[in-house]
């Protein structure tokens, strides 16, 4: 347990931060504590991976309350108080969650995360992120899928060495490939196919090591971030994500990148809605 005060001549009153942590049958929790006269801070992982952020006010209204859930299993939630009510947010995880809500990250989540480890970089992290999902798509747009449908059906071939080579070449097409493959459902295969397709999976997925680049190589099989980025300001970005869901989903998809955010976004929930079959 460790606790320190604080102080600056911009601070009207000492702060005071205090950590502790603990293990108890191997499974590691931790409190952090944060607050002075005009805020609480407070951080909490337990069973190893659950974690519980949340600034409170306590001054005159000056600071926006935040409460970050992630819970061992199943979407994260961001809930942000405002003048008119809560804002709720929700993800598969922090990456989709700053991908998809840059803006209500960058202003209320990463300064507190940042706050309590400033040795993270989360912005630089993303940007890398943002620049390996982009290359996937270019990756992506350059195979050819017919060649890719050819290979997926000599996974099956009578002879072993046939199915092997099969192997080597789909892992060649590096892991601009795996959008693609994620497009072949499971009811189209036998079961050496699946099997196979995993072990193909598995291996690209593994070789671009704990990076940005395997972030993004996680990111591109959910459709949902292509969709998140379709409303992209950057015209660029825009534009692949449209060309890579169409590749994706077999169909025309027409966008208009040139309008004001709202008209984009609209267009987007529009797509998804089409897409997804989601209200």
């Amino acid at each position: 347990r460790h606790a320190r005060p604080n102080s600056s001549k911009d601070e009207r009153a000492t702060a005071h931060e205090t950590v502790s942590f603990s293990l108890r049958a191997g499974i590691p929790t931790l409190h952090y504590d944060f607050h002075d006269d005009a805020r609480r801070v407070t951080l909490d992982i337990t069973s190893g991976n659950e974690v519980e952020l949340v600034q409170l006010d306590l001054g005159d209204r000056q600071v926006t309350p935040v409460h970050f859930h992630q819970p061992r299993d199943g979407q994260l939630t961001l809930e942000i108080e405002t003048a008119t009510g809560p804002q709720c947010y929700s993800a598969p995880s922090l990456w989709h969650l700053m991908l998809t809500e840059p803006a209500v990250c960058r202003e209320h989540l990463t300064p507190l995360l940042h706050a309590i480890r400033g040795d993270w970089q989360l912005e630089k992290q993303l940007q890398e992120i943002h620049g390996s999902l982009l290359q996937v798509a270019l990756d992506d747009l350059a195979l050819d899928r017919q060649y890719v449908q050819r290979l997926i059906a000599r996974l099956r071939a009578p002879e072993y060495v046939d199915r092997q080579l099969a192997m080597r070449d789909l892992r060649r097409c590096g892991v601009g490939v795996l959008p693609l493959l994620e497009t072949f459902a499971d009811d189209q295969l036998d079961s050496e196919q699946r099997v196979r397709l995993r072990h193909v999976r598995e291996q690209l997925e593994m070789s671009t090591g704990d990076s940005p680049d395997r972030v993004a190589t996680w990111l591109s099989c959910d459709q949902s971030v292509w969709l998140t980025l379709l409303a992209a300001e950057d015209t660029k970005t825009s534009q692949l994500a449209r060309e890579h869901l169409a590749r994706v989903f077999q169909q025309p998809i027409t966008f208009e990148h040139v309008a004001s955010n709202a008209d984009r976004q609209r267009q987007a929930d529009r797509i998804r809605s089409r897409l997804l079959k989601s209200p």
